[in-house]
């Protein structure tokens, strides 16, 4: 494995750069764009319970410096507490780097699609109005 954890077909790169995910798993924060974030965190968090079979810890709405005055819909991830000697071995694991990474991307791309299946409900419920 190794390498570039999030690497994908080159059409989906660009959707995956603009969403920064860091220290990924148990519990995702949002950011103030509540319900775009709330969306993206509820694919990811989804995809990460299914991949890693962590404890499913929800999300949660916070104001989290870092993500807190963005444009877009983002999420802070967090992979495991480093108090705890049971997520430091799985952390210290490729593998479940890797099952992170992937399940992440899953949510990003997930929540993409949603996205424009919502725009093109839209699209087609704004044409018939004229």
């Amino acid at each position: 494995m190794g390498g570039n954890l999030l690497r994908r077909p080159s059409n989906d790169s660009r959707i995956i750069r603009d969403f920064v995910a860091a220290f990924l798993v148990a519990s995702t924060f949002l950011n103030r764009r509540t319900l775009e974030s709330q969306s993206l965190a509820g694919f990811i968090q989804e995809a990460l319970v299914a991949r890693t079979q962590a404890l499913d810890r929800g999300i949660k709405a916070e104001a989290v410096f870092v993500i807190a005055n963005v444009t877009s819909p983002a999420v802070l991830i967090e992979g495991g507490f480093l108090t705890n000697k049971e997520d430091i071995s799985r952390l210290a694991s490729e593998d479940y780097r890797e099952q992170i990474a992937a399940a992440v991307s899953d949510g990003i791309l997930r929540y993409r699609d949603a996205l424009k299946e919502r725009q093109s409900a839209v699209a087609a419920t704004g044409s018939g109005k004229r």
